[in-house]
């Protein structure tokens, strides 16, 4: 597998699509693209223009944090929303040019599964239904 860079976070954004502006949560981000939960779908190759809602560095309508990108996949994310993956149009992201609070780095290859976890699903699967008394 190879290896990739991405960073985790948890920053309010403003997701604006054909002029409608929503409120988002940006959860991953990485120099290509990241993940973001919304609340309502928005169909793959809808076209998205992401920026924080309150600047980091505390400056008046910041704009170093205006990101432009396409979604690529959409997937239901109960409790959370919806899961958007969004490519960027621009040159790559980097925290040097917008740090969102929270940033963690994650640099690796993907995890395996938990064996314990893996283990209970396991069983879990394995287990008959009980009939109804």
């Amino acid at each position: 597998m190879a290896e990739t860079e991405t960073h985790l976070c948890s920053e309010l954004i403003q997701l604006t699509t054909g002029g409608i502006r929503r409120i988002a949560n940006l959860d991953a981000i990485g120099p290509e693209g990241c993940t973001i939960f919304a609340s309502e779908p928005l169909p793959v190759g809808t076209r998205v223009r992401m920026q924080c809602l309150e600047c980091p560095a505390g400056i008046r309508n910041c704009a170093s944090c205006l990101i432009r990108g396409k979604v690529l996949a959409e997937r239901t994310a109960i409790p959370l929303g919806v899961e958007l993956d969004v490519r960027f149009d621009e040159l790559p992201w980097s925290p040097e040019r917008w740090k969102p609070r929270h940033l963690i780095q994650v640099q690796g290859t993907i995890a395996a599964p938990i064996p314990q976890v893996e283990a209970a699903r396991n069983r879990s699967r394995l287990q008959k239904p009980r009939p109804a008394v």
